[in-house]
């Protein structure tokens, strides 16, 4: 499927692009979504430890395991896993910024309009 739509880029840019835009954001909502499941049943209520300004996946502290365990390694440790991307944890295709605005809207969403997760007070 990673060969069509790299195909289709090459013949057509515009549409190859949009396509491949789609894809993407596909995969970083699957990805997260597993994500969200698998901190829902290791760690209850773990969106009440996400401070949004925090919030930085380059950051094994800031990112979500770290704001949840106090780094990426304990909460990788904590719910069993070895790959980060697989739960949209880390973002192997370079497209971060998606990857942290996707886990960003979740959050919110689940924390509801007057959440706003752990201040920095």
């Amino acid at each position: 499927m990673v060969f069509a739509i790299k195909l289709s880029v090459v013949t057509n840019p515009n549409l190859g692009g949009v396509m491949l835009e789609k894809w993407t954001q596909k995969l970083v909502a699957r990805r997260v979504t597993r994500g969200i499941d698998l901190l829902d049943r290791g760690l209850p209520g773990w969106e009440s430890r996400i401070n949004l300004r925090r919030l930085n996946i380059f950051s094994s502290r800031d990112c979500v395991l770290g704001q949840c365990f106090g780094n990426h390694f304990i909460g990788m440790k904590c719910l069993r896993i070895i790959w980060l991307n697989h739960y949209g944890f880390l973002n192997q295709f370079g497209n971060i910024c998606k990857l942290e605005a996707e886990w960003r809207r979740r959050i919110e969403a689940r924390l509801g309009s007057g959440g706003a997760g752990i201040s920095d007070a």
